[in-house]
């Protein structure tokens, strides 16, 4: 069954024109008054796709950061500013953190920013921000910039412009270069990236590589099924932990099973979309209905035809 992912943007190269803006390249030609324009359009169009639904936290983040570094200008109530960078950067950290509460249990947020590789003072000031007095205006500015450069390192700075009409193609080359070449070290930022670009294309990819490179090669073999296993996994880092032990026939047996687990995930999804379409095929069928016309009151025991 086939899978869609919606996005509060039309094209890719929308997104990248809004990175572009947000992130002005040092040599960019246009002064300071153009570049100022440029990231308040940003803003605003990632204002629309946050009202559209489906906007990444990351996305949203960057422009709320964006917009509080541009309100803060002389003339500006001092107040106003702190409050503006105070809000912007609590809802970066806590949108972040909540997002990865995967566990029944609620975990520590000191802990998930480890697990993340935030730094644990952004936690500390986000709290400060929030059941405190509000920070000063010296350390918001620095916060600020330096979230605005963490989600380019994770998030902005590892996407790739796919050409239309080429997204099939370049899944398949962006697989082998991590599983084939191994041009990734950070598995937390392949497995973000992986579930950007679609879940059901890597895997597809995956698959395709196991029985080309990966069959050869014991060492494409590992990555393929260190890759799989953080796609299907909750928890990514427990699974790469128990892999180190596995012999390579393990590691071929259990990719094995992952691609039986995926053929059985896809037979479910049709057949729940057979019954769907057998009930709406009963409600058209049944034989009671909603009256459309208007209600004329009718006595009892008198019959109307």
């Amino acid at each position: 069954m086939v899978q869609y992912i919606t996005t509060p943007w039309r094209t890719r190269s929308c997104l990248f024109q809004v990175r572009d803006a947000l992130y002005p390249s040092p040599t960019s030609p246009l002064s300071p008054e153009e570049l100022s324009s440029a990231r308040r359009e940003a803003i605003a169009r990632v204002s629309i796709w946050a009202q559209r639904g489906n906007c990444p936290h990351l996305v949203e983040s960057t422009a709320l950061l964006s917009a509080a570094i541009l309100n803060d200008v002389p003339g500006n109530e001092p107040w106003g500013v702190r409050a503006a960078y105070a809000s912007s950067f609590s809802r970066f950290v806590t949108g972040l953190l909540d997002s990865h509460q995967t566990s029944k249990r609620k975990i520590s947020m000191y802990a998930l920013a480890k697990t993340l590789e935030l730094p644990a003072t952004y936690v500390e000031l986000r709290h400060q921000a929030t059941h405190e007095e509000l920070p000063s205006l010296q350390k918001l500015r620095g916060a600020a910039r330096k979230a605005l450069e963490w989600i380019w390192e994770r998030y902005w700075a590892d996407l790739l412009l796919v050409p239309e009409g080429r997204e099939e193609k370049d899944e398949q080359e962006w697989v082998r270069r991590v599983v084939v070449e191994g041009d990734r070290e950070d598995w937390r930022v392949v497995e973000e990236e992986a579930r950007i670009r679609g879940e059901e294309k890597v895997m597809s990819a995956l698959m395709d590589v196991q029985q080309g490179e990966a069959a050869r090669d014991s060492a494409v073999l590992l990555r393929t099924v260190r890759l799989s296993r953080r796609m299907i996994s909750e928890d990514g880092d427990k699974e790469e932990a128990e892999l180190g032990g596995k012999t390579l026939e393990e590691v071929r047996r259990e990719l094995d099973t992952v691609r039986e687990r995926l053929d059985q995930e896809k037979s479910q999804e049709a057949t729940r979309a057979e019954l769907e379409s057998m009930e709406s095929s009963d409600d058209q069928t049944k034989g009671w209905a909603r009256w459309e016309g208007p209600w004329i009151p009718t006595p009892i025991g008198t019959v109307r035809y």
